[in-house]
């Protein structure tokens, strides 16, 4: 049962006991005064660290990682062209050094032969830039380029020189599409699966 705090007796026996209470938590304060002051007092040298120095950390941590991945991918980066002498497996007369046609002092891209570039030179509809684009789209990496400029030409450089012949499909795919494609979706069913009606079987 919960205590009357109306009682006389029972606010007395409270008070005494709120009373001892209170002297034994000021004994204990008194008996350990000189350590719980000792670790209360701050013994460490201020360090003067900033926000920035703190979010600074975490980077310069990982910063060693970084040195080390820069240095091993500089070993492993593709190298540039060299313009003091041939390329090497590229024909002679689309060598850098004796090709005169390319203005630039370390070219990327192969010279255009002079039958495409006349065609931006003849009236349309036979030329003009976009037939030009045309002619040469239809060229490979190979024949535009003296190296693999981009991750896509990795998949079909220098194929021609491959023991793997590649050659186009001999069947397109559109005719097998639009053939397959009547066939899916919802259709309604053969007329064998439908049932017959009553008068069909009236008359049977």
């Amino acid at each position: 049962m919960p205590l009357d705090y109306s009682k006389p007796s029972i606010i007395k026996f409270l008070k005494e006991n709120y009373e001892q209470e209170k002297d034994q938590r000021v004994g204990w304060f008194l008996a350990n005064k000189e350590t719980l002051i000792k670790h209360a007092t701050l013994t460490e040298k201020h360090k003067g660290y900033r926000v920035d120095d703190i979010r600074r950390a975490p980077i310069e941590i990982c910063m060693p990682v970084v040195t080390v991945d820069h240095k091993t991918s500089a070993v492993n980066r593709r190298k540039k062209v060299p313009i003091d002498g041939p390329v090497l497996g590229v024909d002679k007369s689309k060598s850098i050094t004796t090709n005169q046609l390319v203005p630039s002092r370390n070219p990327v891209m192969l010279p255009v032969e002079p039958t495409v570039s006349k065609i931006l030179y003849e009236e349309l509809p036979v030329g003009g830039r976009s037939q030009y684009l045309n002619a040469r789209k239809r060229k490979i990496p190979d024949e535009k380029y003296y190296f693999c400029e981009t991750s896509t030409n990795v998949i079909s450089w220098q194929w021609k020189d491959s023991a793997f012949h590649r050659q186009p499909p001999k069947y397109g795919r559109r005719a097998v599409m639009m053939r397959e494609c009547s066939r899916s979706g919802p259709q309604p069913d053969p007329k064998h699966y439908k049932q017959p009606d009553r008068e069909d079987l009236c008359l049977k």
